[in-house]
């Protein structure tokens, strides 16, 4: 059963990666996402729905449009693979926390549809963030429809957690976490009796602090949509893990900026996509941000 969802899920993951090279493509172009059919970029060729099957679609037509002949972008299926990946990995993550799993298999129609809704806002979550990355990355902008729906998205998820976690009444008094990874984070007796509060004060302090950055180096040392970016993170991870995912996240920024100086690929003064990097460190803090707090505590 297990092993059938996590496929599921990994093919929902392709199906939404080829979405998320659509919106991009599309936003560039400045054409319709619902009204403009899937087309060859080149000669304008519109595919059948045997081309439009995510990543095998690329292999059977050996990256190649079938009309003109033109070679399709190796960052397509690559886009497809990686979301697939990621939604397979984050269900299996999801199966961690008990609130999750407990109510996902209760039995209970109505704690089994939230789960799930849980779940698949986070899915929501993580493909707006893929789309800001990438069109951050080739276009050095973010437009504030992906930040609407990442805010909107994951304040719905937020809702339906506080709700899951308080009704199995894991969290007390104190700080909790789940071990592997950095998921319904609490600090102290105050953030118990109201759960929401964690999430605000992770969404303003990271909004803050980045948007100080802004403010102070007028533009030229960040983004002006990385602020947003940072603040749906931190509503998402709520304020412990915030911290923690703020450290990673500049610390792969120093490390990504400095190698691209020495390998000559950005000068000093150019725009380095911080999105991207935010994006990236968000990962690393879900997957693996319980674990890494666990063993900085324990050398201490």
């Amino acid at each position: 059963m297990d092993i059938l969802i996590s496929l599921a899920v990994f093919v929902l993951g392709l199906c939404v990666g080829s979405f998320i090279n659509v919106i991009v493509l599309r936003y560039e172009k400045k054409e319709s996402i619902v009204k403009v059919k899937s087309h060859c970029m080149k000669c304008g060729h519109e595919l059948k729905f045997w081309e439009l099957i995510p990543l095998f679609s690329y292999l059977f037509l050996r990256g190649k449009c079938s009309k003109c002949r033109e070679k399709i972008s190796i960052i397509y299926p690559i886009v497809e693979l990686c979301t697939g990946l990621l939604f397979m990995f984050s269900y299996w993550s999801f199966l961690s926390m008990p609130f999750f799993k407990t109510y996902l298999f209760s039995g209970n129609v109505l704690y089994m549809v939230l789960a799930i809704l849980s779940l698949l806002g986070f899915f929501v979550l993580l493909s707006v963030l893929e789309v800001i990355s990438i069109y951050d990355l080739r276009n050095l902008e973010i437009y504030n429809s992906f930040l609407t729906v990442g805010f909107i998205s994951t304040s719905i998820f937020i809702i339906i957690q506080n709700y899951l976690v308080y009704k199995l009444q894991v969290l007390e008094s104190g700080l909790f976490y789940n071990n592997t990874h950095g998921m319904a984070i609490f600090f102290g007796d105050q953030f118990s009796r109201y759960p929401f509060l964690s999430n605000i004060l992770g969404f303003v302090i990271l909004f803050l602090l980045l948007y100080s950055i802004v403010w102070v180096t007028r533009g030229k040392g960040m983004g002006e949509g990385d602020p947003y970016i940072a603040g749906i993170i931190g509503l998402w991870l709520g304020l412990f893990m915030s911290i923690v995912f703020m450290v990673i996240s500049f610390a792969l920024g120093g490390i990504i900026a400095l190698g691209l100086l020495i390998f000559k690929k950005k000068r000093k003064g150019q725009v380095i996509p911080f999105g991207p990097i935010l994006f990236l460190g968000f990962l690393i803090t879900f997957f693996f941000g319980g674990s890494l707090v666990s063993a900085y505590f324990s050398l201490l």
